[in-house]
């Protein structure tokens, strides 16, 4: 993806194949490409690198290319990725963090 005419086609193809969500639906003439993430900054296929203020909205807040947090959502993935019923039990984790967090509370502050 690094070379201009292949960043180009894959440009147009995106215009005409795909309507990203959030976004108008026609296309920018100029749009960024933003090829991966490190840390907290986006980095567009041209090299340009840009702070990421939204974070992905929820998901990226801890930053890109952290192993540890792909180390614990590949963990995840293996034993419950995801539930919907309301009236489940909860995953034992997050009862764990948030005893854990709460302590933290109670130590630093109580």
């Amino acid at each position: 993806m690094d070379r201009p005419s292949l960043t180009k086609e894959f440009l147009a193809n995106a215009a005409s194949h795909v309507w990203h969500p959030w976004t108008p639906l026609h296309a920018d003439p100029d749009p960024l490409l933003l090829v991966k993430g490190e840390g907290c900054e986006v980095v567009a296929a041209d090299g340009r690198r840009f702070l990421d203020a939204r974070a992905g909205a929820f998901n990226a807040t801890l930053g890109y290319g952290r192993q540890d947090v792909a180390a614990a959502m590949a963990a995840q993935a293996l034993t419950l990725m995801t539930y919907t019923l309301q009236e489940a039990i909860r995953p034992t984790h997050r009862v764990e963090a948030a005893r854990a967090l709460i302590g933290e509370i109670l130590r630093d502050h109580g």
